[in-house]
């Protein structure tokens, strides 16, 4: 196996730990479980349809799918009869998984996207006692899904491709893989303003897994969903066949500079149970949580806003602001159960706090009737009793975004910029300091 350097271990592991690495699985990830040495069950069913067909001649590569269920469609099939022969293809593998989604279930990944018609990968998240969402794309039907914030325990697992149930949302043929690209670049439907957010997020490091970068779509895929441009660097295991095409040398070269994607000719089995092996030893023991940051006698005090899909992004943002010597306040960190949520919250925006910090989302922008709504209602309230040249509420962009309308009189902190939570920190004691020369009340 071509083994990873201890750098890119490390840069891997600690984008997991983080909440800041999205798990994708492509195709040559799912195998039969008992013959995991027959190859990919894509190719499986795609041979199986060639069968079928008598090798018919129009067939160049009997182990594309979406190429073979094309002939099968344009010998005037039925879409019906070929949803069935995929039902009756997976119904065997129904409640089964392999040991690489073992390895990878065991792993806090909150959104793993999955390209396959199996459910290994939910199967395996159940069976390490997790409570994984599933939900899929339709890339027939208008509507879209709201997403449920979630979390390492119950991580969306977001079918792209479609999911056998209902049948027509499945992409299959090269028709509908391109009626696929063409609606989401439309979005019609749009994809959950979650998905995009997450993508867009230019912290999120990728993990793929057999996804077949070898394919044209993929590189379109992925510049739709704005997975380019980051700064953290991702991974991609590819099976080592895909090494070997003409144009390789070309594709990667492509996805390292725009995406800085890293290609490695690894066994996936092998890297996912050495990826669990190294996670869990560098994971502290159980119950043993990172020390907090010594703060500051008479640190600033900041109010963290925000969306709760957004909510593992934020604790990031609050760590780093911890380690910058800002103290903060967020809702379900300081709140316990059987408090009076508007009793609390309204006295400590009033009281408790020196600063109301509104980290804005895609995620925020879609809420039209939010309880954020209202915590920055009383926060614009207690800005009305500032001095002019004090700042109470200070604006935001966790994700890209346009921004609230009630808020585009202040000019939001771009925390997506390299140096924005950095530059956030320093404003807050500045203007800090400023009040305390002044000798202003504060809360």
């Amino acid at each position: 196996m071509e083994e990873l350097k201890e750098r890119e271990w490390r840069r891997l592991i600690e984008a997991i730990q983080e909440g800041k690495c999205i798990l994708l699985v492509g195709p040559d990830a799912s195998v039969d479980p008992a013959k995991p040495a027959n190859g990919s069950l894509t190719n499986a069913l795609a041979h199986e349809l060639a069968d079928e067909l008598r090798n018919d001649p129009l067939i160049v590569n009997p182990d594309d799918l979406a190429h073979v269920a094309q002939i099968y469609h344009q010998r005037k099939r039925a879409r019906g009869d070929f949803e069935e022969i995929v039902e009756d293809f997976y119904a065997p593998y129904h409640s089964q998984t392999t040991d690489t989604h073992r390895d990878l279930a065991a792993l806090p990944f909150s959104l793993c996207v999955n390209t396959t018609l199996d459910c290994f990968l939910v199967n395996a998240l159940q069976e390490a006692g997790k409570s994984p969402q599933r939900y899929y794309y339709h890339f027939r039907k208008t509507g879209v899904a709201h997403l449920a914030a979630p979390d390492a325990e119950h991580p969306i697992v977001y079918d792209l491709f479609g999911s056998r149930t209902p049948p027509d949302s499945m992409v299959l043929t090269e028709n509908d893989r391109l009626e696929f690209l063409v609606n989401v670049i439309k979005g019609t439907p749009a994809l959950p303003s979650f998905i995009t957010s997450q993508f867009g997020d230019d912290n999120t490091s990728f993990l793929f897994l057999g996804f077949g970068f070898q394919h044209w779509s993929v590189r379109l895929l992925l510049h739709v969903l704005q997975a380019h441009g980051h700064r953290g660097r991702s991974l991609a295991l590819e099976d080592p066949t895909s090494f070997e095409h003409s144009d390789w040398p070309q594709t990667a070269t492509f996805f390292q500079q725009e995406h800085f994607i890293e290609f490695k000719r690894l066994s996936g089995s092998a890297f996912a149970a050495k990826l669990r092996e190294r996670y869990q030893a560098a994971a502290p023991p159980p119950g043993e949580s990172p020390a907090a940051p010594q703060l500051p006698e008479g640190a600033p005090k900041v109010f963290l806003c925000h969306n709760s899909p957004d909510r593992e992004h934020v604790a990031l943002v609050e760590q780093r602001l911890q380690e910058l010597g800002i103290d903060t306040w967020r809702d379900r960190q300081n709140l316990r159960g059987g408090d009076d949520w508007d009793r609390i919250i309204g006295h400590v925006i009033e009281k408790q706090i020196d600063y109301f910090l509104v980290l804005q989302s895609p995620n925020m922008m879609g809420q039209i009737e939010s309880y954020f709504h209202k915590e920055i209602t009383l926060a614009l309230k207690r800005q009305a009793h500032f001095a002019e040249g004090f700042r109470f509420v200070l604006p935001a962009i966790l994700a890209p975004c346009t921004g609230l309308d009630k808020l585009a009189a202040w000019n939001a902190t771009d925390l997506t910029a390299p140096q924005g939570i950095q530059d956030l920190a320093e404003a807050i004691s500045q203007d800090w300091q400023q009040r305390r020369a002044k000798g202003q009340s504060t809360a």
